[in-house]
């Protein structure tokens, strides 16, 4: 990640993009340093469920982005319509598949 933004800024030469980099690698140091800190009192199947949903949520974005994409560059169509049905449906049948992972994990416990 740090390779490819260094190359992207030597090719831009953009102080903007050069504080983007510095702004994020700090951020991301800065919330390993808290995680790892408060990681006794997190409760640690709340954070990946939580981070897990975060992740879902970026990649149905990327999945609609792709999708609008094809359609507009392959089938030369403009369409609104068929790329959010897909980012909604992507993300409830993960929501579908994440409650009845919990659901048979409790039965299992019990």
């Amino acid at each position: 990640m740090v390779i490819f933004s260094l190359a992207s800024f030597s090719k831009d030469k953009s102080l903007t993009l050069f504080y983007g980099i510095g702004l994020g690698i700090f951020a991301a140091v800065l919330l390993g340093y808290f995680v790892f800190k408060l990681s006794n009192r997190i409760n640690i199947r709340l954070f990946f469920i939580a981070t897990t949903l975060i992740l879902v949520i970026v990649s149905s974005e990327v999945l609609k982005d792709l999708v609008e994409e094809i359609l507009k560059e392959g089938l030369k169509t403009q369409n609104d319509v068929i790329p959010t049905a897909l980012s909604f449906g992507y993300i409830l049948i993960f929501l579908v598949l994440m409650i009845r992972s919990n659901i048979i994990s409790k039965q299992k416990t019990e």
